[in-house]
């Protein structure tokens, strides 16, 4: 019995040849540089746009924002071409009209912007003190 596992042994060993594994390594080593260096390019890509919108953004928020007070301090004012400017500045507007509060949702701005508003379902008892806070721009 021990000759034949001594035998079994040696057969493993003349099948085994190093150089196809190293073979192997070696192109998964060149292959995974090669998805690292994509990596990185990809995320050099990415940055340079991000930053680029980011620019582009910003101007494009400036132009929105001109429009928007060029159309409505035209005299007289166009309605339908201020309600499509409003759409393209603005992603969507909360009215609280009990509590004369309006809250806007600018497509530029990460927060949203609270105003003080009035309709005839303010309710002037409970909301006085908004009168008195609210600044000059908004009275």
């Amino acid at each position: 019995m021990p000759m034949q596992r001594q035998t079994c042994c040696l057969m493993k060993y003349r099948n085994y040849s190093p150089s196809p594994s190293k073979e192997k390594s070696a192109a998964a080593r060149k292959t995974l540089s090669q998805r690292e260096a994509d990596l990185a390019n990809a995320g050099d890509r990415a940055r340079t746009l991000r930053e680029r919108r980011d620019q582009l953004a910003t101007a494009s928020a400036r132009r929105r924002l001109d429009a928007i007070e060029q159309t409505l301090t035209e005299n007289p004012l166009d309605v339908q071409r201020a309600n499509t400017i409003l759409r393209e500045a603005i992603e969507r507007m909360v009215m609280f009209p009990a509590e004369g509060r309006l809250v806007i949702y600018w497509r530029h701005a990460h927060q949203p912007q609270e105003t003080v508003f009035f309709t005839s379902r303010f309710d002037w008892g409970a909301n006085a003190k908004l009168l008195i806070d609210a600044p000059a721009h908004t009275k």
